[in-house]
């Protein structure tokens, strides 16, 4: 298989299309199909965006395609730097978003389907904003401009993979995160919560 960067989920294969936006080659729902950008993506919720979104309410408060900034601000907050987040943060995060759709949606979906969206998701960014780093860690900055502004930060410097990023990599990265997870909802003191993990 060609090298690409990104993954291959159930809804199609992720990379990166052109210079400024993430895409998607695939047949969504809605019956859109080609290259699809974030607001299309985010359209159909619990397929391809989903509950515990770094980005986007739960659908039970207000579904938007829009970016919620204080969703964003709290991922980042998990920074102890300010300036990078490591794998570990990004999973600390990601327990922390799911926790809170445990705790504040009553009609929460994070099922099987969902988590691993979610797994895939962390994986996903680590490939495109933290490949350049031997520990995975991903520029704030960076991250920031990805998130809120759905756009790749190549004005602060950020570039694509020059190895790429391969299904191997990318389930790799992402079964690393499930095992962070599992470490993660074991310790919290809050108890675990009832996570499918396979």
């Amino acid at each position: 298989m060609d090298k690409f960067l990104g993954i291959r989920a159930d809804v199609g294969t992720a990379q990166i299309a052109g210079a400024t936006q993430l895409g998607a080659i695939t047949t969504l729902p809605n019956g859109h199909t080609g290259l699809a950008s974030f607001d299309v993506l985010s359209q159909s919720h619990n397929r391809i965006e989903h509950d515990a979104s770094f980005t986007r309410n739960d659908v039970f408060f207000t579904p938007e395609p829009k970016i919620n900034a204080t969703r964003v601000k709290k991922l980042l907050s998990f920074s102890s730097d300010n300036k990078y987040l490591t794998p570990l943060e990004l999973a600390q995060a990601r327990h922390w978003f799911i926790r809170d759709s445990f705790t504040n949606n009553p009609s929460k979906t994070l099922g099987k389907l969902q988590t691993d969206a979610c797994w895939r998701e962390n994986g996903l960014i680590q490939l495109v904003i933290g490949w350049n780093e031997p520990t995975g860690k991903m520029r704030v900055d960076w991250l920031k401009q990805w998130f809120l502004e759905e756009r790749l930060p190549f004005n602060l410097g950020w570039k694509p993979s020059t190895t790429g990023g391969d299904i191997a990599d990318a389930t790799n990265i992402t079964t690393q995160y499930i095992y962070r997870e599992i470490s993660i909802n074991a310790a919290d003191p809050l108890g675990p919560l009832p996570l499918v993990f396979q």
